[in-house]
């Protein structure tokens, strides 16, 4: 991608608007992860089937699914935001 191609898509990422005529559509960004993503073998029930919490610590971290370290970031949560991650699906 050249700069202004990334910088619209790091524009569409911090910000979005379901309008297909506007400059910040979010389909656009969704196309890009579509077409360059990579899918995880992942899965889920209805109804949250399509519903992923991303940690940032964890993902910044480097820390992966079901190690010890996962177990205590996850216990280290307040009990507000246990609350939200709950809830947001």
């Amino acid at each position: 991608y050249n700069a202004t191609c990334q910088t619209r898509l790091r524009s569409i990422a911090n910000k979005c608007e379901e309008r297909k005529k506007s400059d910040v559509y979010c389909e656009d960004l969704y196309d890009h992860f579509r077409l360059h993503g990579q899918l995880a073998p992942v899965s889920a029930e209805a109804p949250n089937e399509n519903c992923f919490v991303f940690d940032a610590d964890v993902f910044s971290k480097g820390m992966v699914g079901n190690s010890a370290l996962d177990v205590e970031h996850i216990a280290a949560l307040d009990g507000e935001t246990k609350r939200r991650v709950r809830a947001f699906c």
